[in-house]
């Protein structure tokens, strides 16, 4: 499945594997943008349906905006809260010091 958005130029690629499922962002991920309220939406059903575990690669993602972060936290609670493994791949140095400086790191330590 590729979710695009030309504005921010936003590509989001699923793929499932026997561990679960990857998700690829490549290009800016903002919360504000419909394509990436879907992802999450996507997420959150393959939470609620049992998925294995997911992963999702950052490698191409070039932007996250707090509304991105929020929606981020609201995955992973429900993810821990249904035992379903979920980790970042390939964080980029900018994305990392997001991640650091909202203290998303610290708060699910398990996900890197």
């Amino acid at each position: 499945m590729f979710i695009t958005n030309r504005k921010r130029s936003m590509e989001i690629h699923c793929q499932e594997t026997e561990c679960g499922i990857l998700y690829s962002i490549k290009g800016a991920l903002s919360g504000t943008q419909k394509s990436t309220i879907s992802v999450f939406e996507k997420l959150s059903a393959a939470i609620d349906k049992g998925t294995k575990g997911i992963v999702i690669d950052l490698k191409m993602t070039t932007f996250v905006d707090s509304m991105s972060i929020g929606l981020l936290v609201g995955v992973l609670l429900k993810a821990k809260e249904k035992n379903i493994p979920l980790r970042f791949q390939n964080i980029p140095e900018h994305i990392g010091r997001v991640f650091e400086s909202t203290q998303l790191k610290k708060i699910f330590p398990e996900l890197y």
